[in-house]
């Protein structure tokens, strides 16, 4: 997906308040007008018939009818990242572990880089340089591996529980970096509450330059942050306190979102 229509998405999720069925509407003037001013009219078409963004006709505060879009359930979770925070800490976990290993020589480093890369965007977590590991079941890793041989002399996939007196806390501090994906909570932590200092009607590019910001930020977590089962979360995870701040925020940001002229 196009970055500009990444972040027409997002401003879209922004104007939701708490998150939720957001519309993206200047009340100064109809929907189509702004759509048609800015270029997005044809954008937005094809978000819809995509199941992106859903619209409705709705009355404007001139007394004539006009269209709000709407985020769908799936317009919603793109704008999010691709994964809802929410869902992702509430799954089951049945308690047992996916592991892979593998043993790639120093002559197939190319390989062993492409493998590290694809773990990483599974969510794996590295236990050890060669022994990954995951809470969740590999149907998805299976999938896309579909059709390339498995030489069970260089990669293994396995499944189970540790057997050595280790526990699941030592498992997960030990394979993902928590350290860090705590500091880059802290830091959308800290840029979220700088909303105030925006003011009741802040300028037009400021107020976007602010939801970018944020969007980076947010973008920045979600790729080091593998989202575990909340049984598995360390006590000082700054995740939850960080989307609690990001839901608080949405209602304040959709009124400096209105209250901007044009959009």
């Amino acid at each position: 997906m196009k970055a500009k229509t990444e972040r027409l998405l997002y401003q879209l999720l922004w104007t939701g308040e708490a998150l939720t069925r957001p519309t993206f509407r200047n009340l100064s003037g109809s929907f189509e007008s702004w759509a048609y001013r800015n270029g997005l009219l044809r954008r937005l078409w094809e978000l819809e018939r995509a199941e992106i963004l859903e619209s409705e006709a709705s009355p404007s505060p001139d007394g004539k009818m006009d269209r709000v879009h709407r985020l769908t359930a799936a317009g919603r979770l793109i704008a999010l990242g691709g994964r809802d925070p929410i869902k992702e800490w509430e799954r089951a976990w049945d308690g047992r572990w996916r592991m892979i290993l593998f043993d790639l020589p120093e002559s197939e480093r190319a390989e062993r880089n492409t493998l590290r890369r694809k773990l990483r965007a599974e969510r794996f977590g590295c236990l050890q340089r060669s022994l990954w590991i995951s809470p969740d079941p590999m149907e998805a890793l299976r999938q896309n591996w579909q059709g390339e041989i498995v030489d069970t002399k260089t990669i293994i996939f396995m499944e189970g529980i540790p057997c050595g007196g280790e526990n699941n806390s030592d498992m997960v501090t030990g394979a993902w970096d928590f350290a860090k994906i705590d500091t880059q909570y802290g830091e959308l932590v800290d840029h979220l509450h700088t909303l105030k200092s925006l003011g009741k009607t802040p300028s037009r590019p400021r107020l976007l330059k602010w939801i970018e910001t944020e969007r980076t930020l947010w973008n920045q977590c979600l790729a080091t942050d593998p989202m575990l089962p909340s049984v598995l979360l360390p006590p000082e995870y700054q995740g939850r306190i960080a989307w609690d701040l990001k839901m608080k925020s949405a209602a304040q940001t959709k009124q400096l979102i209105l209250s901007v002229s044009d959009l």
